[in-house]
């Protein structure tokens, strides 16, 4: 079985024959992501009790420079990727966090962003057992072809504390521009 580092580095050299020419056309790489997916390095810095690879972030972001060399929006939605799941680990209890790190490790989840603290558009309100985030956001990196998103929102009856969450993608409500 190849380590980490010698699949990416398989990946990043196919992903280089078409890097320029995505670049031109813009958009989602959805074909370089199920690559990915495929990969099982989207599994790379989870712990390996729950299902993952178990990587050090020195490894993870040794494996970003990888994608980097040759297609920097591939670095980028990955690198996210991993940074998202180190947030959802940091912003959420273990109780949350722990099935969604094992079904991302089985299921090859994708996470993206709708965090933009900067970007106070979305608020939410609390309806007792449940929250709704209702707004916009910009720099929603690697949010398209995502399985799980991480969203921040302004809790206004909090004194405009940011309320952070993790989202099904397809969730009812949630759409996605590119």
């Amino acid at each position: 079985m190849p380590s980490p580092l010698q699949t990416a580095k398989r990946l990043a050299a196919e992903f280089a024959r078409t890097a320029v020419e995505r670049d031109e056309r813009g958009g989602t790489p959805k074909a370089e992501r199920d690559a990915l997916r495929q990969s099982g390095l989207l599994a790379l810095s989870i712990p390996i009790q729950y299902g993952g690879l178990g990587a050090r972030w020195s490894d993870t972001l040794g494996i970003v420079r990888e994608f980097a060399k040759v297609d920097s929006s591939i670095a980028h939605v990955f690198g996210f990727h991993h940074l998202m799941l180190a947030t959802v680990r940091l912003f959420s209890r273990p109780d949350q966090w722990q099935p969604w790190f094992e079904q991302t490790a089985r299921k090859n989840w994708f996470w993206g962003n709708a965090l933009n603290p900067l970007d106070t558009r979305t608020v939410v309100k609390d309806f007792g057992g449940w929250r709704e985030f209702s707004g916009k956001k910009s720099f929603c990196s690697g949010a398209s072809d995502s399985e799980m998103l991480i969203a921040s929102a302004v809790d206004e009856t909090a004194g405009g504390k940011l309320l952070i969450a993790a989202i099904p993608s397809g969730r009812s409500g949630i759409t996605l521009h590119n």
